[in-house]
């Protein structure tokens, strides 16, 4: 009797957190991939300025955004 209880408890907090999952991508999720492909639109249209790494590679990406932030510190 208590493994049911245990078990239903379970399901419930798993179907919930499901639920919240689903709703954050459906609000933001979305968003935040559709801002991600804008600013590398933005980053091959600007002139001067060295385009985005694929996103795959983190270390990458990150050496190329703090390439940016010191070209537009020293202009």
């Amino acid at each position: 009797m208590a493994l049911i209880i245990v078990l239903s408890i379970l399901i419930l907090v798993i179907g919930t957190v499901f639920v919240f999952m689903y709703l954050w991508w459906k609000n933001f999720g979305k968003h935040l991939f559709k801002m991600v492909k804008d600013l590398q639109n933005l980053q091959n249209n600007a002139p001067g300025m060295p385009k985005l790494p694929n996103m795959g590679d983190l270390q990458q990406q990150m050496r190329a955004f703090s390439d940016i932030v010191k070209k537009m510190n020293k202009k």
